[in-house]
């Protein structure tokens, strides 16, 4: 059996409205309104009445994006699998400009081959 080995891509990732008005660092496991309040674009949605004045986030959509290296060595597993938990809800998976799939379940794992797209 061959060895598993895993490349975390917990790091560098943006979250960009699709409008491209917005493009901020973002924490991955997060959500958008954290990470809209820790770039101080909106104010605590639960705090007092001010759920009103967000609800433009609920109206957007919302892309979150990483870069990440591959060493060759990487390359010469026989499988290599992109592997998501926790994508709310409706979600689209590209890699390199390729669509991989749609999500459209929290608490289901997707699991997606990626070896010949790196």
């Amino acid at each position: 059996m061959e060895k598993v080995n895993f490349l975390p891509l917990n790091d560098n990732w943006y979250l960009i409205n699709k409008r491209k008005s917005i493009e901020i660092p973002a924490e991955v496991p997060g959500s958008v309104f954290e990470a809209l309040l820790d770039n101080d674009i909106i104010e605590d949605p639960f705090y007092g009445l001010r759920e009103h004045k967000v609800s433009w986030v609920y109206e957007s959509d919302w892309v979150y994006e990483t870069e990440f290296d591959v060493e060759p060595s990487f390359l010469e597993h026989k499988i290599i699998l992109l592997r998501f938990y926790g994508l709310d809800t409706i979600s689209e998976i590209i890699l390199n400009e390729e669509h991989l799939g749609f999500t459209n379940n929290m608490f289901t794992r997707y699991d997606y081959e990626v070896k010949s797209k790196l």
